[in-house]
């Protein structure tokens, strides 16, 4: 319980339903931000590095969007851990 607020069933130091909300949505800002902040140089070195075909150019696309949504994950779990 991080608000104050007395909820039956919530152990000691626990997040009530409010507080893991806004817990979650505050991670989620930052795990955006810094998977945006780690892609954006990868995805500028796959244009750089790879030939220049329509075929790379879409593999090296599709390879920084899974980048950019592996990096959310990590990042939301570890601001999850972060923010306490």
């Amino acid at each position: 319980m991080r608000c104050g607020e007395l909820v039956a069933g919530l152990d000691v130091g626990g997040y009530c339903a409010d507080c893991w909300r806004a817990r979650t949505r505050r991670a989620g800002r930052i795990a955006r931000r810094a998977a945006l902040a780690a892609t954006l140089p990868f995805a500028v070195y796959l244009m750089l590095a790879l030939p220049p075909t329509r075929e790379w150019r879409l593999l090296g696309a599709s390879t920084a969007v899974v980048w950019y949504f592996l990096t959310g994950l990590i990042a939301r779990r570890v601001a999850l851990e972060w923010i306490k």
